[in-house]
């Protein structure tokens, strides 16, 4: 039952197993988190296949320098990899990889995902924390090349909706020549919205609804969904009707998310969190 003397936080995200460290961090100050799952993700087999096919292959001897992660989604099919490849070809595994392979994380959950993976290979990125961050990050510190000089390209890892930021940036017209970096990406899962996702928000509504509370959006997913429980769009237009809710403040964890809800629905969140992580999630709305 939802404790009315703390403030409610509706994080729409799946709950991060054994731990989540949003309900650590949020929990610690007072406030009062639960989870409402807005996505549902399946990994695409073919895809683990071909990135088993590509490491079994040399390829990350020659062809490419390292891999991209920008989400918890792409590290689980690295790991469906990983595990695939260890029950019998796990010397070709380490051996193919270690050698000037690099692994890119987008902030500190992916890395640590990533982490307990442990690779035979580094992970850098940890600090970005958005993919534009990233990207800038791989062009000043990506070294790997050919035999010819030129920087070998990238593997991304992806879903099958995503920002192109990275892509763009690493093979942007404006570079010269040799600090173009090629990006292949492989689409290794598909994202649909929970089909509960409706039915779980409005229930969770309804129960904390003598509280004072957020609702924390995580990425464009649900952003339509939620606004039309919270009874904030307008019917024929589709955009925000003006409507505000006194006890319920909507924050977002990062820019992107913003920006979706601004240019979509004419709608500007309450806090938008600086980091993307449960610091700066409680910092955005512990000072807002």
């Amino acid at each position: 039952m939802a404790d009315d003397s703390k403030t409610r936080v509706i994080l729409l995200k799946t709950v991060s197993k054994p731990t989540d460290r949003y309900e650590e961090v949020l929990g610690s100050i007072g406030y009062d988190p639960v989870f409402i799952p807005v996505l549902d993700h399946g990994l695409i087999d073919e895809a683990i296949d071909d990135i088993a096919g590509l490491i079994l292959k040399g390829a990350f001897l020659s062809s490419f320098g390292g891999i991209i992660f920008t989400s918890q989604r792409a590290v689980e099919a690295f790991a469906r990899v990983v595990e695939h490849l260890k029950q019998k070809h796990e010397e070709e595994l380490i051996q193919n990889l270690r050698s000037g392979t690099t692994l890119y994380v987008v902030g500190p959950a992916t890395h640590r995902a990533l982490k307990a993976l442990d690779p035979p290979c580094p992970i850098r990125g940890e600090e970005t924390g958005t993919g534009e961050a990233l990207a800038a990050y791989i062009l000043e510190n990506y070294k790997a090349t050919d035999g010819q000089g030129r920087r070998r390209s990238l593997l991304f890892l992806v879903g099958e909706q995503r920002r192109d930021i990275i892509p763009r940036t690493l093979q942007s017209n404006d570079l010269p020549v040799d600090r173009l970096i090629g990006v292949h990406e492989i689409t290794v899962y598909k994202t649909i919205e929970n089909a509960m996702f409706r039915g779980l928000f409005d229930t969770e509504l309804a129960r904390s609804v003598h509280q004072s509370r957020w609702v924390v959006v995580f990425s464009p997913s649900g952003c339509k969904t939620m606004l039309e429980s919270l009874g904030m769009l307008d019917d024929s237009t589709g955009k925000w009707n003006g409507q505000t809710h006194q006890s319920t403040k909507i924050a977002t964890i990062g820019p992107t998310t913003r920006d979706y809800l601004v240019s979509e629905f004419g709608f500007t969140p309450d806090a938008v969190a600086k980091a993307p992580t449960p610091e700066g999630l409680r910092d955005a709305i512990h000072t807002t």
